[in-house]
């Protein structure tokens, strides 16, 4: 069977032989020692998943998390975020640049190969002829993570965040489902924990707003968390509705 190349830019040497060591037996490792070589080499080889250090010299890992999520090809490569800083703000950040893990070094490799595991499994069961999902007036582009809004013959780019779409694209493939705020931060924040409840409740305040006239689509469920209902068997002069409490 063939393996999933992974690259990983990280610029003390002894950490890139330490990790290599333990994952070599199940995948194929590239190393680099900075964002510039790495760019160098993802342009070449096709790569499953991304190990990227925050603390890269000369370019940030924040920054090459940009670079990649801005090139549409990459747009869905799995990004590990791999740091020894356990700062909440820079898991925050990293999520928001569109990584898709964060993992604080150096931590137990055997933990990280987990996560790994669950980041390549996740992009396998997504393949890009199914990136397009359209739910009117919805059109959700899962490669560029976008979002359009098509409503009378016009057809409007949404500005969202990262996590914002996720929020979105998760609710649109739960239509009419009441899904808890648990849910939500295993979805959208992934393994971190240094975010609760009212991260959830904030970042649906956010989304409500730039839905407009259509945030009544997301509706509170008291105790539980959130119903979002479908857009679709809704009238234009239904999407005002107020929030149901």
């Amino acid at each position: 069977m063939k393996k999933a190349k992974i690259l990983f830019i990280e610029d003390s040497t002894d950490l890139q032989e330490a990790v290599a060591i333990s994952l070599s037996k199940e995948y194929e490792i590239h190393a680099a020692v900075d964002a510039e070589a790495a760019l160098l080499m993802f342009d070449k080889v096709h790569y499953d998943l991304l190990i990227v250090d925050l603390g890269l010299p000369k370019m940030s890992g924040y920054k090459l998390c940009t670079i990649i999520r801005s090139q549409e090809k990459n747009s869905q490569v799995p990004i590990i975020i791999y740091s020894g800083s356990i700062d909440v703000e820079d898991k925050l950040m990293g999520f928001s640049l569109g990584a898709n893990d964060y993992f604080a070094k150096p931590g137990d490799l055997r933990e990280l190969k987990a996560r790994i595991q669950i980041q390549l499994k996740k992009s396998n069961n997504n393949p890009v002829d199914r990136q397009i999902l359209e739910i009117a007036p919805f059109q959700l582009n899962l490669i560029t993570q976008s979002i359009y809004l098509k409503r009378d013959g016009s057809k409007k780019l949404m500005d969202l965040s990262s996590l914002e779409f996720r929020v979105l694209h998760f609710f649109m493939t739960h239509i009419d489902r009441v899904v808890s705020r648990e849910q939500l931060l295993d979805q959208v924040w992934g393994n971190s924990r240094h975010v609760n409840d009212r991260s959830v409740d904030a970042l649906i305040s956010k989304l409500r707003h730039k839905l407009g006239d259509m945030s009544g689509l997301i509706q509170s469920v008291h105790g539980t968390g959130y119903r979002f209902i479908n857009p679709s068997l809704i009238t234009n002069d239904q999407f005002s509705v107020k929030k149901a409490g």
